[in-house]
């Protein structure tokens, strides 16, 4: 645990810094344009490299060493920040849109294999038996993140500035490049060495990385699941903002982000500290139930005090079906095939978020958005109104599918399979070999191979 400890550590002051990057952007694009579109623009940039190249960082993961492919995800993501800094002490003012949206896909990129060589490192740190818990400390790091950042990122860019700010975020990268190197190498030969035909074998192994999936029906309807409920709750977050902000001020927003953020903590901790449900899946189950019902809470009545309510029910359960769905990855996985299979996760979940923003955008229509930069009167106006019932309606009726979507996947045969393969591991788990050979291998931490 001491290493995985570490590499906590380390990765939870990058996470931060991203944050404080990304809100300060948010925040900075806002001033500057007041333009939705624009906000579309920066999460297509944000989200999009992660979608088109998740295979191939797969394939690539599971060629190195997951120490080296967690380092090379922080080296890319880190260019974002150094050519902002770059331009703008070269040009003497801030840059435009369209180089912040450059600089925005290629940190993404750097994301694109980070989630999958921390979800291939961490059995390698650990006994299958802590997975519980290290899942959830790696949900809590993010709840953190999700807290800290957006707290920390307005104070700092109006009393530092936006480059003072992207050099904090390059020296959280440093840090956790420094950690990467304390925790030692996890080279156990499971990575497949380099051949004369790079290029056949990268494909080769994209390949094999979605047949190694699809021949795993209990990961496949576990992926089917996920990829559902984060299609809906995406789509209602997406008109979560417009309708907060047509209830309340902006001030009250950030109110009920925190209370989201408080939400995620709590069940990140519940997640690290209890072993949870014999049966993961009904954890996953009840976990994605609770979300659809707290959708359907926010759409019932514009209160911002339900709303809140709501806001920390549904990022309270977020983690628990995280949290677990991982664990069973991680232990069905074989220990050479992770990098293809949590990419190939990360991949088709992520997939779900632009769909559910061009979705959410028809569905509230654009009155709706363009709101969000009207004057106070316009909340209070009878179209206002009006907007708020239809976007309270459509947060119902997505809360709804949700809870369906997570009832009905109990009937699923695959899904519940997955229990009974968790089973089926026992002490074979590909994290309790992969201990073994670390144990066996790495005499200190620091040492090479």
């Amino acid at each position: 645990m001491r290493r995985f400890t570490v590499l906590w550590a380390g990765q939870l002051v990058s996470l931060v810094g991203s944050g404080l990057t990304r809100v300060a952007l948010g925040i900075w694009i806002y001033q500057k344009t007041g333009s939705v579109a624009t906000f579309a623009l920066l999460l297509v940039a944000s989200s999009l490299p992660t979608v088109l190249l998740s295979p191939l960082a797969g394939a690539l993961i599971d060629r190195w060493e997951k120490r080296n492919a967690l380092a090379f995800s922080d080296a890319v993501a880190a260019l974002g920040p150094i050519v902002l800094v770059i331009v703008i002490l070269a040009r003497g003012t801030t840059p435009n849109i369209i180089v912040v949206a450059l600089t925005v896909a290629l940190s993404a990129a750097g994301s694109a294999f980070q989630e999958p060589a921390l979800g291939a490192l961490v059995p390698r740190l650990v006994p299958s038996g802590q997975l519980n818990r290290v899942n959830g400390m790696v949900q809590l790091m993010q709840a953190i993140g999700q807290v800290a950042s957006p707290a920390m990122a307005g104070v700092l860019l109006v009393h530092v500035g936006l480059t003072a700010v992207l050099a904090i975020d390059i020296a959280t990268f440093a840090v956790s490049l420094l950690t990467l190197w304390v925790i030692g190498a996890t080279h156990i030969g499971t990575e497949t060495s380099g051949k004369a035909n790079v290029f056949g074998t990268v494909v080769g192994d994209i390949v094999s990385g979605w047949s190694y999936v699809r021949s795993q029906p209990s990961l496949v309807g576990l992926l089917a699941l996920l990829t559902t409920v984060n299609l809906f709750t995406a789509m209602g977050h997406a008109i979560f903002t417009p309708y907060v902000l047509l209830v309340a001020d902006p001030q009250l927003l950030g109110g009920v982000l925190a209370a989201g953020g408080i939400g995620m903590v709590v069940g990140s901790i519940a997640v690290a500290t209890w072993r949870g449900p014999k049966r993961r899946v009904d954890g996953i189950i009840a976990a994605i139930v609770i979300i659809g019902l707290a959708m359907v809470l926010t759409g019932l009545r514009p209160s911002v005090a339900l709303i809140a309510a709501s806001s920390f029910a549904m990022y309270f359960a977020v983690p628990i079906a995280m949290g677990y769905d991982m664990v069973i990855w991680q232990t069905l996985c074989r220990a050479d095939m992770q990098g293809r299979a949590f990419a190939t996760r990360n991949m088709v979940i992520t997939a779900a978020g632009p769909a559910a923003f061009a979705l959410a955008s028809l569905l509230a229509g654009s009155s709706a958005l363009t709101s969000l930069s009207g004057s106070p009167d316009t909340r209070v106006s009878v179209a206002a109104a009006a907007e708020i019932k239809t976007l309270g309606a459509w947060m119902i009726v997505l809360g709804v599918v949700v809870v369906v979507v997570g009832l009905a996947a109990r009937l699923s045969r695959s899904i519940r399979a997955a229990d009974g393969a968790l089973s089926a591991a026992g002490a074979s788990a590909p994290s309790d070999l992969v201990q073994a050979a670390v144990d066996a291998s790495l005499p200190s931490p620091g040492s090479e191979t």
